[in-house]
C-alpha cells in the first residue's frame, strides 16, 4: 500500500530528524554556543562517516565528556583519540569516554578510574612510563600521591595514538572492514534523513500546533458523550426490570 509506505516513511524521517533537533538543542545549552555545537557536530558526523562508530553513539561520548567538565575545544580531539584506544568497540569507547571524564571532574587519575580504563583495555601508565623513562611501580606510587593529572593522562592518550604507538592508525584500518563500511552507510542514509526533515519541519510543527490546540476541545465533546453513555447505562441498568416488562 503506497499511502501505508509514505506514511512510515515519514514516520521514520520525522523520528530521526526531531532527535537529531534535540541533540542540537543539548548541545548548545551544553557547549553555550549554537555555531559551536553545530560545528561539534558536523566533526563528529565526518568522523562517525569514517569509523564504524554511528553518529549517535559518537554525539552521546561527546555529551557525557561535556556534562563533565571536559573543555569544549577538547571534546572532538580526545573523541578521535579515544576511538582508536577502543579498537572501534561501541562499549569500550562509552566505557572510555565515562571513565576519561571522571578523570577530568576529579583533576587527577584515581584507582577506580585506573581499573575502568584497564577494563576497557587500556592502561594509561604503561604510556606514561614510556614517556616519562620510569619504572611502573614509581609510576604507580605517583598516582597513590594524586599526582597524575587529566594532563597527564591525555599526553598518555597522545602518546598512544601517535605514530609508533600502540593505537595509531586503529580507526583507519577499522573503517576498511564489512561492519566499518556498513556503518559509514547507514551514517550516510541518516544524514540525508536528517537533511529531509529540514524540509518538511514547519508544516509539520503547524500541524502539531493546531493538534495542540484542537485536540482539548475534542477530549471535551468526547469526554461529555461519555457522561452522556454512562448515564444511559445507569438508567437502563436501575429499570431493567420495567424495561423487560
Amino acid at each position: 500500500n503506497p499511502y501505508v509506505m509514505i506514511g512510515a516513511g515519514l514516520g521514520a524521517i520525522t523520528k530521526l530528524g526531531a532527535q537529531a533537533e534535540q541533540t542540537s538543542v543539548a548541545f548548545t545549552t551544553l557547549v553555550g554556543s549554537e555555531t559551536k555545537a553545530k560545528d561539534m557536530l558536523a566533526e563528529i558526523t565526518q568522523y562517525a562517516n569514517a569509523t564504524p562508530f554511528g553518529k549517535m553513539d559518537l554525539v552521546n561520548n561527546a555529551r557525557t565528556m561535556l556534562n563533565f567538565g571536559v573543555a569544549t575545544g577538547k571534546v572532538i580531539p580526545l573523541l578521535k583519540e579515544l576511538g582508536d584506544i577502543s579498537g572501534g568497540n561501541k562499549e569500550h569507547m562509552q566505557a572510555l569516554s565515562l571513565v576519561l571524564g571522571q578523570a577530568s571532574a576529579a583533576g587527577h587519575l584515581m584507582g577506580q578510574d585506573l581499573m575502568q580504563f584497564n577494563s576497557a583495555g587500556w592502561n594509561p601508565l604503561q604510556d606514561l612510563a614510556e614517556i616519562s623513562g620510569k619504572s611502573m611501580a614509581e609510576v604507580k606510587e605517583k598516582m597513590s600521591k594524586g599526582q597524575i593529572t587529566f594532563e597527564d593522562i591525555t599526553k598518555a592518550m597522545q602518546h598512544a595514538t601517535s605514530e609508533g604507538g600502540r593505537f595509531y592508525g586503529m580507526m583507519d584500518a577499522q573503517s576498511k572492514t564489512v561492519s566499518g563500511k556498513f556503518s559509514t552507510l547507514k551514517d550516510t542514509i541518516t544524514s540525508n534523513v536528517t537533511d529531509m526533515f529540514k524540509k518538511i519541519k514547519e508544516p509539520i510543527n503547524s500541524l502539531l500546533d493546531m493538534s495542540i490546540n484542537i485536540v482539548p476541545k475534542i477530549m471535551n465533546i468526547i469526554s461529555v458523550l461519555f457522561g452522556k453513555i454512562i448515564s444511559g447505562i445507569k438508567f437502563i441498568i436501575q429499570y431493567r426490570q420495567e424495561f423487560a416488562i
